[in-house]
């Protein structure tokens, strides 16, 4: 399989801003407007967990390292398609900047990686 340097150097450029902080005040302030009937979903846990599967596979990757089959199947959805749930937030993501900016950047790196698997 040969990896395109340019995609590879993209995702080296991209990880640094991985490491930005977790978006926890919008993430709140989702939990107590958009979603604040429903305790059944966990956005705090959820967004988490897609940031951890970006940030995963993008170490396999950069290390070298083949991401795990399981793993490789959930990087072809999005967010919304991972947590159909939070559709409703879509249209209000311009009301929280920082958590949209998280977002944007992780899907970025998730489509990096899926240029990096094919």
């Amino acid at each position: 399989m040969k990896v395109n340097h340019d995609v590879i150097l993209e995702l080296e450029k991209m990880s640094i801003l991985l490491n930005n902080d977790f978006p926890s005040e919008d993430i709140e302030r989702i939990e107590n407007t958009i979603f604040k009937d429903n305790d059944k979903y966990c956005l705090t846990g959820d967004f988490d967990s897609f940031c951890s599967l970006i940030s995963g596979s993008l170490s396999y990757v950069l290390a070298h390292k083949k991401i795990p089959r399981y793993q490789r199947k959930l990087l072809y959805k999005d967010f919304f398609a991972l947590y159909p749930y939070y559709e409703p937030l879509r249209k209000y993501l311009n009301k929280f900047p920082h958590f949209s900016e998280e977002l944007q950047v992780h899907e970025r790196v998730r489509e990096l990686l899926l240029e990096v698997l094919r």
